[in-house]
């Protein structure tokens, strides 16, 4: 049985404790509302234990608009930078080994505020949500999650904007393939959410192969020259 779960999660702390590093890190959220497929625990035993994920589609689900210079690159190339992001993390994680058949995971974006954040420190975030579909596309789990990117004031200066995606779309993959392999190990959202996830990618010590994006890798990855978009 499917529950709605209408409350937020926090991975990893608040806010302040994000800034107070004074550098870049991501934390993650697990915001629980009208849209959200939390599985119980019956349903993951039965189901996503020891499951095959596969990737499915990535693609653009705004929600929550913002200004364009708050996302200077064309739209798809973010769709495709956070794509292999992704392929990259399930094919280091192994998600394709499991019990068979395996789950389609689509994941949409529905936000996208990387410059221009608020308070007097930035703070760029990531909105998506990984969706799992099950051999007859029912939908098994829908789970929005928030990569947010925090820095000081001396992080943030105009020839930046065009790379201000570098630790969100690698923090959304770590976040995405973190929840997954979660899932696949008998845990439910609420349990798996409570480990420090928050330093995975700043600490570099996640498994899935994922770190900053470079200006060369954002190039190569997305088909641009950032050049085009200063």
């Amino acid at each position: 049985m499917m529950k709605q779960i209408h409350k937020t999660l926090v991975l990893a702390g608040s806010l302040a404790a994000l800034l107070s590093l004074g550098g870049c890190a991501t934390t993650a959220l697990v915001d629980g509302g009208r849209g959200a497929v939390l599985p119980d625990q019956a349903t993951v035993q039965n189901e996503l234990q020891g499951r095959a994920f596969t990737l499915g589609r990535v693609y653009l689900d705004i929600t929550k608009p913002t200004d364009k210079s708050s996302h200077v690159l064309p739209d798809d190339a973010y769709v495709k930078l956070l794509r292999s992001q992704l392929e990259t993390a399930f094919r280091n994680a192994g998600l394709s080994q499991g019990k068979q058949p395996a789950y389609s995971v689509d994941v949409a974006i529905n936000e996208m505020r990387f410059v221009n954040g608020s308070m007097p420190m930035h703070v760029g975030v990531l909105k998506a949500t990984p969706i799992v579909h099950n051999e007859r596309q029912e939908k098994v789990v829908s789970v929005p999650l928030r990569a947010m990117d925090g820095g000081s004031f001396l992080d943030v200066n105009p020839g930046k904007e065009n790379m201000a995606h570098r630790f969100n779309i690698p923090g959304m993959g770590v976040l995405v393939t973190h929840l997954l392999e979660s899932l696949r190990s008998g845990k439910t959202v609420e349990s798996s959410v409570r480990g420090p996830v928050s330093w995975y990618l700043l600490n570099k010590t996640n498994n899935y192969g994922l770190h900053m994006l470079s200006p060369e890798e954002t190039e190569r990855l997305a088909g641009i020259r950032l050049d085009d978009y200063r």
